[in-house]
């Protein structure tokens, strides 16, 4: 009985362990898009123009951004 407790303990550990991982990167890609979100939406439009982006796509910009670098990281 103990050993099937302490095994289900363990397996918690994990499950909660990868669910803290799993918001930590949640939570770490959204500040990183609200960055540059944020840094293009101050930008003009001229200058956001020679860069290729509208206003309309910021937000999509800059989360193929964020998700570019983490696949490059990894």
């Amino acid at each position: 009985m103990t050993s099937t407790i302490k095994a289900l303990s363990a397996s918690n550990d994990n499950l909660t362990q990868k669910s803290n991982k799993s918001f930590l990167k949640t939570l770490d890609r959204w500040i990183k898009v609200g960055g540059i979100t944020r840094s293009l939406h101050q930008l003009d439009d001229r200058t956001l123009d020679d860069i290729g982006v509208t206003r309309g796509d910021i937000r999509a910009f800059a989360e193929r951004i964020v998700d570019n670098d983490n696949q490059n990281a990894a």
